[in-house]
């Protein structure tokens, strides 16, 4: 195999780098510290943290399945990693850079800040990676491609075959940012990193580790590659809270978050799809979609006054027209979808108001309504009857439900309905089925042999 150390910068591989006290250390029973000029009164940060990250490396290749010699560990997030990249491999005002576009603004903004130029090559109509294209766009100048897999703004992620042949067919370095790559079920180029020693992945703990405040990146790597790293770094890049707080997190997991996003992303793209100002959802593999909407200025404005702040890409090249939507909680998607979108209901009805509805209009197998505690409820949808019918309220079925201790819905208590009294033939107001599909455990309507609508339930978790 080429070794990746013909793409590095002369100055760089004759670089020494900085030593510092702790490199100069070698280990031993120390109880006094008074080479690193730090101060002797123990607060929990009085010392410097260890420069080059070894537990919390090893904790990351266990993880990750890569040998600790091969990761590089920086202390903003992956953009610290993406700026020395630049500086390792591009000489100021001589080399430059090849992106998709669009893509992620940050490559731009670091090329610039290095004196590299970049250049872009669009992708396809869908959003495929131009292969042919962006090797056609190298010449003997070019020294890295930059891919964002999956890509942001536009969602999706790239074949790991596509991305392995363009790694084999470029005489240069490929950084290959997975950013998101949790989200999706295309897999990690880390799976086939040691056939490709001019590939470098980038990875983050901001997106589906939950730690974005803690800014912790990493690059993966030929062992030469992450030597140029630690040599052109700063020397503690990484603050000793973050090491301790990543590895603590690591150890915790975030399988079952991830899992829970992604099933987010599902429900909120649907209803999206349904929505009269949506053109087009595009598909996405990462915890964000993109959404080509009538006129998305207006709609962006209109979500700010409503509380909800998104993402405008509407003036980059290549998403114009479209909106960014980040995945959160189920009840920031309720709010979403219920009060800022087109499907929104006028005002939320209070608990007596359902319930004085409830009482008037429905009945129970039984013929009792539950008692219910209005301090312990929440209303998550209705039934409603048609304008046509004048002598019937709007509110005609109302389901409620108990929030647990973290917040998520558990438990629903409800009057359980046998029979709509004159709704046989009535549609279910949309809302009031997303609604019901968005409970845990979920509730499914049904129409009986008789014409008689019913709302199941499972029994409680």
């Amino acid at each position: 195999m080429t070794s990746p150390l013909q793409y590095v910068r002369p100055n760089i591989l004759a670089l020494t780098p900085y030593s510092t006290a702790r490199d100069e250390f070698k280990g031993g029973d120390i109880s006094v510290w008074l080479d690193a000029n730090e101060s002797p009164y123990d607060n929990g940060v009085n010392r410097y943290p260890d420069p080059h990250q070894k537990q919390l490396k090893q904790h990351i290749s266990a993880l990750k399945g890569i040998p600790a010699n091969q990761i590089f560990v920086g202390g903003a997030g992956s953009d610290e990693a993406i700026d020395l990249v630049f500086r390792i491999f591009c000489e100021p005002g001589v080399d430059h850079v090849l992106t998709i576009a669009p893509t992620y603004g940050v490559y731009k903004v670091a090329a610039a800040t290095n004196n590299i130029a970049l250049r872009e090559v669009m992708l396809g109509e869908n959003y495929e990676l131009p292969i042919p294209e962006l090797i056609g766009a190298a010449d003997a100048h070019t020294k890295v491609i930059w891919v964002c897999s999956p890509n942001n703004p536009t969602g999706n992620a790239f074949a790991l075959a596509d991305l392995e042949r363009l790694a084999d067919s470029f005489k240069g370095i490929v950084v290959v940012d997975e950013a998101y790559v949790d989200f999706s079920p295309k897999g990690s180029m880390l799976s086939v990193l040691d056939k490709h020693p001019n590939v470098i992945v980038l990875q983050t703990f901001s997106k589906a580790w939950g730690m974005a405040g803690l800014r912790l990146g990493m690059a993966f790597c030929a062992p030469e590659i992450a030597e140029c790293f630690s040599k052109v770094k700063y020397p503690y890049n990484v603050n000793g809270p973050t090491q301790a707080e990543v590895i603590r997190r690591i150890e915790q997991g975030v399988k079952a978050q991830v899992e829970e996003l992604c099933a987010q992303r599902q429900w909120l793209m649907t209803q999206f799809a349904t929505l009269s100002c949506v053109k087009r959802v595009y598909p996405s593999d990462a915890n964000f979609f993109l959404v080509q909407v009538t006129d998305p200025d207006a709609i962006y404005d209109y979500l700010v006054h409503h509380g909800v702040i998104v993402r405008n890409r509407n003036r980059i090249a290549g998403c114009e027209g479209c909106l960014r939507i980040t995945i959160g909680t189920p009840q920031e998607h309720q709010r979403v979808i219920t009060q800022a979108f087109g499907k929104k209901i006028s005002a939320a009805p209070t608990i007596s108001e359902i319930m004085t509805s409830g009482r008037r209009f429905m009945r129970s197998a039984s013929g009792a309504i539950p008692q219910i505690s209005p301090e312990t409820m929440l209303p998550i949808g209705i039934v409603t009857i048609p304008q046509s019918r004048p002598k019937k309220s709007s509110l005609c079925c109302s389901f409620l439900t108990i929030p647990s201790e973290n917040g998520m819905v558990n438990d629903i208590t409800q009057p359980i309905i046998e029979e709509i009294t004159n709704a046989l033939s009535f549609p279910i107001n949309s809302f009031f089925e997303t609604a019901l599909a968005s409970c845990i455990p979920p509730i499914t309507l049904a129409k009986s042999e008789a014409g008689i609508i019913e709302g199941s339930m499972p029994k409680t978790v």
